[in-house]
């Protein structure tokens, strides 16, 4: 077993562990894998990520985007291991786990009145 490989396995026992069934997560790192040794790499590196991640060519983008936010995760565990890991910018094929959350910023009196009305109740905050 390659050392990619062991990694892998010990990544996949340790989000078990904490709960996580990855049947998703673990078809696509070892596609990924054996993407990667294909290409004769022998460490994870932002370009093969990219690549892989946007295959087949004219896969829909959220597919992409699922596709390298799984490498992702997984670099960012092994870049502990490995020094030369590189870890795919959250920018590249941005999706749903990469947007920034829309911020509101309300009053005290505007946040009183929305719990206050969406209980059908009167506050005595609200003037």
């Amino acid at each position: 077993m390659s050392a990619l490989r062991q990694a892998l396995a010990d990544y996949l026992a340790m989000r078990r562990a904490l709960g996580y069934t990855l049947v998703r997560s673990e078809k696509l790192l070892a596609q990924f894998l054996t993407y990667l040794e294909a290409q004769g790499e022998d460490h994870l590196t932002t370009k093969t990520a990219l690549t892989w991640a946007m295959l087949p060519a004219g896969a829909d983008r959220s597919w992409m985007s699922a596709r390298l936010s799984v490498v992702r995760r997984f670099a960012t565990h092994l870049r502990g291991i490995e020094p030369a890991t590189e870890v795919p910018p959250c920018d590249l094929l941005p999706g749903r786990s990469c947007r920034e959350a829309e911020w509101h910023s309300y009053s005290t009196t505007t946040g009183v009145e929305r719990c206050a009305g969406s209980h059908g109740l009167k506050s005595s905050a609200v003037n």
